[in-house]
């Protein structure tokens, strides 16, 4: 008799521990999914996870959106492989203006003149602890995006990639965060993560995580109508 109340409350003691680890994990998730904002405050921030979620950052002309690319390699066989993953974008201004922002071609763009997009740098296998970063410097001046990663070398696709997340942070507002979760992309080196189009309270962030062979492929979809040539980094 007394080994069977020891063994009930043994069982008892294993499912208040179960709860307490279920419960750690959820506060642990919640707190990786948070932001501090003005007056001290901690938001949840939205995760964007579904191809077509979306979310509405408000436009401050005065604040830049911030806009970073992480990642992680795989497990497989070319995990110890230096992986060089591009952040790039397709940008369209109200008044008609075009261009293109990435490291290849050394297109970096500009914070003071069209098309108001500055990327930071190319961080060309993954170890910089803050990945690569977009800055949209004229939110008001932006009718339409599309963010993009590309793999220049270290990878035959993105599944050799894990922890793929583009963030988007403005100061004041929640951060907006995209997980890469479709990872279904043999033979295609370029996806679009994100399309940004302007409304009337601020920028409209959608994920899209589509593949494509390169960037030519993904600007016929897109519709932005650049001419493309082959190219390298030195």
């Amino acid at each position: 008799m007394g080994n069977k109340i020891s063994l009930e409350k043994t069982k008892e003691f294993i499912m208040i521990e179960k709860k307490k680890i279920a419960i750690g994990t959820v506060i642990l998730m919640l707190l990786a999914a948070t932001t501090l904002i003005g007056g001290g405050a901690y938001v949840v921030n939205k995760v964007l996870e579904e191809s077509g979620d979306s979310a509405l950052v408000k436009i401050d002309p005065k604040q830049p959106v911030l806009i970073n690319l992480n990642w992680e390699s795989g497990e497989g066989v070319l995990s110890k492989k230096k992986i060089d993953l591009d952040l790039g974008c397709l940008v369209e201004l109200i008044d008609g203006y075009k261009d293109v922002v990435q490291p290849l071609g050394k297109r970096f763009g500009s914070e003071n003149k069209p098309p108001y997009v500055f990327l930071d740098k190319d961080d060309r296998s993954g170890e910089s602890p803050d990945g690569e970063n977009m800055s949209f410097f004229r939110g008001d001046k932006i009718k339409r995006a599309v963010i993009f990663t590309t793999i220049y070398s270290g990878a035959d696709s993105f599944q050799d990639i894990t922890n793929g997340r583009l963030t988007i942070k403005q100061e004041g507002n929640i951060d907006i965060i995209v997980i890469l979760n479709d990872l279904d992309s043999k033979g295609k080196n370029l996806c679009s993560v994100a399309k940004i189009t302007k409304e009337k309270d601020g920028l409209r962030i959608t994920k899209e995580e589509r593949y494509f062979k390169d960037q030519g492929d993904c600007d016929e979809f897109y519709g932005f109508g650049f001419e493309w040539s082959p190219g390298k980094k030195d």
